[in-house]
């Protein structure tokens, strides 16, 4: 008798556990690809462990569930039920006409040039900007912010596009807007940029998704050093 009630314990233990599961998991559906990140909260994001999304997911959506997995409690994906969708936002759309940072400024000391050229493409300098450092508000939609910055030898040695719209960065307009210019694929890194390379220019680019700290942006690096893989 003993025995018995040991055993079905055992079953009621492992049902309510099946239960227990089966609750945590949090399903979403995406009428619209990319937008799993405006019906999640803060908190879902670093809590939900279990998730299953069906209707139309892309880049947008597949990053936030590597962040949550990397950096939440995510641990089970279901995708089984979705479709991989486009990205369809009015700000790619003059993705191809966006101003390009001076390129011919990499390697060259000519600072009072760079601010020149910045100033008559209607940018404002950034008033926190430091020496060695310079920022430059854009005033447009896409990519905010302009920057260039020295290396050891204090020549220009980068030059970035900064955007406040992060998941935009990974759409296959971007790439395709690298692509065009010259711009071949070489590797990832482990935080998941990609980084790319102009046999030409001999220019190496950066598509940079996860901002170093609380103060940064993700955009697109320039350089005329080559990107680390790490």
């Amino acid at each position: 008798m003993k025995r018995l009630q040991y055993i079905l314990g055992l079953i009621l233990l492992s049902c309510i556990t099946n239960l227990s599961a089966q609750e945590s998991v949090t399903e979403i559906h995406l009428a619209q690809a990319g937008t799993l990140s405006t019906l999640l909260s803060e908190k879902q994001c670093r809590e939900v462990t279990h998730i299953k999304i069906t209707g139309e997911v892309n880049e947008a959506d597949i990053a936030l569930l590597q962040a949550m997995a990397s950096s939440g409690q995510l641990s089970k994906i279901d995708l089984s039920q979705s479709r991989f969708g486009k990205t369809d936002d009015p700000l790619l759309k003059t993705a191809t006409e966006y101003f390009l940072p001076c390129l011919g400024v990499l390697q060259t000391d000519h600072v009072a040039e760079m601010e020149q050229y910045e100033t008559a493409l209607g940018h404002t300098k950034n008033p926190n900007s430091l020496p060695g450092f310079w920022t430059f508000f854009t005033h447009k939609g896409l990519f905010f912010m302009t920057g260039y910055m020295n290396g050891w030898d204090q020549k220009v040695n980068e030059v970035v596009l900064k955007t406040e719209h992060g998941s935009l960065i990974r759409s296959p307009q971007i790439r395709s807007w690298i692509e065009s210019m010259g711009y071949q694929y070489k590797a990832s890194r482990t935080d998941g940029d990609l980084i790319f390379h102009n046999e030409t220019t001999q220019v190496w680019c950066l598509l940079h998704f996860t901002p170093y700290n609380k103060n940064d942006y993700p955009g697109i690096h320039f350089s005329s050093d080559q990107y680390d893989v790490w």
